[in-house]
């Protein structure tokens, strides 16, 4: 991964100052039906391992900072881009941000109990940033992972036809099994792996790049519907947009 190439796009990206998102899908769809879910699924893991130290693992503008610090625990972000970090600083205050590598974090050994990681790992070397996990976190501490899936046809069509600005040379959706294997070989005990969303990304992509002004809430809850229907389906689960993964 050319680390200069991340800077540059992630410092020129537009980060909404409200709440930390980068600004790169439909509103409607992206926060009431793709946040929305990553945070009640976040937050129900959260509730069972109580975390005191978690570290946001590829921060971006904040927004899972802001979130998480509403609650007690302390949160601390890494980021690469400075541009990004400033933002953050404004969207989550109660939580401390740091600008550096992913791939070497400048923390002591076993001081998080837990990582968050939303499709950060795919824009670095998996390895070494596993390894730099494992390392700053505790004994059976927990990282919870988001990341995209390459099995989806739909992201991968949408990635041709609508680049999102944020898109960086060699970044590189997973495949699960691949995934989880990476997981394994630094010494990750997988306790789950789930699929999310088989069309929600690219459709907010498109509303977005069409510039429509507003989406029919009725529109907005089909759509979670469909989508939280996907989740249970036998095989076509597997080929959802977002891979998630507890491990410890």
């Amino acid at each position: 991964m050319a680390l200069k190439d991340e800077v540059s796009v992630y410092d020129r990206a537009k980060v909404s100052v409200d709440t930390g998102e980068i600004e790169s899908y439909d509103i409607a769809i992206f926060r009431n039906v793709i946040r929305k879910r990553e945070i009640d699924l976040i937050l129900s893991e959260f509730q069972a391992v109580k975390p005191e130290r978690i570290l946001d693992f590829g921060c971006g503008g904040g927004w899972l900072s802001r979130i998480l610090s509403r609650y007690d625990c302390w949160v601390v972000g890494i980021d690469i881009s400075r541009s990004l970090i400033a933002s953050a600083k404004r969207s989550a205050p109660k939580a401390s941000f740091v600008v550096g590598d992913c791939m070497n974090l400048p923390f002591k050994e076993g001081v998080f109990d837990t990582v968050v990681s939303i499709g950060t790992l795919h824009h670095v070397d998996i390895r070494k940033g596993l390894k730099e996990i494992r390392r700053i976190l505790k004994n059976r501490g927990t990282l919870l992972l988001m990341e995209p899936n390459k099995l989806n046809p739909l992201s991968a069509i949408g990635r041709k036809l609508f680049p999102m600005e944020t898109h960086t040379m060699g970044e590189e959706p997973f495949i699960p099994n691949r995934l989880r294997s990476y997981l394994v070989l630094q010494g990750f005990k997988v306790k789950s792996v789930r699929f999310f969303f088989f069309f929600s990304f690219p459709l907010a992509r498109m509303l977005k790049l069409i510039n429509r002004p507003s989406i029919p809430s009725s529109l907005v809850y089909m759509v979670d519907v469909v989508e939280r229907l996907f989740e249970h389906l036998p095989i076509l689960n597997f080929l959802n947009s977002t891979i998630v993964v507890l491990a410890e």
